[in-house]
């Protein structure tokens, strides 16, 4: 089962003198040949591609060739391709979710226009219909050793929503985390009120100046 090639290097030869020889010799020259023995064999090609319905780097994987070598192999045998998404159809006849998505970028990503973080975590009790978990949710939880209750919020202290660490966060009911944030916000519009009143007296200070002179 070697190629003309092979032959060719052993007899010191040319590939050309080779299968001059073969056809001297009388000796049937394969359409298709390789060096990989079992691409050879079409039945086993057909079981694997068709019938597991292995891709063709999978089965080059398996042979330690090259998916494009496996390719040659199936339109030399007569062996119908198929397209890229009707590949897809076949390995994930029930569509690609999760790690296996396109998209998949390591099971994170950012929710929303405030930039929450989710995690990609099916198998949890409050995951969304898309799989994922609140990641800082997820931190409290392993930090507490229990699930948390839908009821129950988990507060940024800094007030930055993509700082997960645990140390950052707080488990508080919905009406205290409502209570804080609203504190917050009166916090703010207090010290914007002070540093206006501030930049007022400034003003009015440089026109008593300015009077004076």
């Amino acid at each position: 089962m070697r190629s003309a090639e092979d032959i060719a290097q052993e007899a010191e030869c040319t590939k050309s003198a080779v299968c001059r020889a073969l056809k001297r010799h009388e000796i049937e020259v394969r359409k298709h040949t390789s060096k990989y023995a079992i691409l050879n064999d079409e039945e086993w090609l057909r079981q694997k591609y068709v019938e597991e319905g292995l891709s063709t780097h999978e089965i080059a994987a398996l042979v330690r060739s090259t998916p494009g070598n496996v390719y040659a192999h199936l339109v030399a045998k007569g062996i119908g391709t198929r397209t890229t998404s009707e590949g897809l159809d076949v390995k994930y006849p029930e569509g690609r979710f999760g790690e296996n998505a396109s998209n998949w970028r390591g099971g994170k990503r950012r929710a929303g226009s405030k930039g929450y973080i989710q995690v990609h975590q099916p198998d949890h009790p409050y995951a969304d219909q898309a799989g994922y978990v609140m990641e800082h949710r997820l931190v409290l939880e392993k930090k507490l050793g229990r699930y948390l209750d839908p009821s129950e919020d988990s507060h940024h202290i800094n007030e930055d929503v993509a700082d997960n660490r645990p140390e950052n966060l707080m488990v508080v009911s919905r009406s205290e985390h409502l209570l804080i944030h609203s504190t917050l916000r009166k916090i703010d519009l207090l010290k914007q009120r002070v540093t206006e009143l501030e930049a007022q007296l400034v003003s009015n200070e440089g026109r008593r100046c300015k009077a004076v002179d």
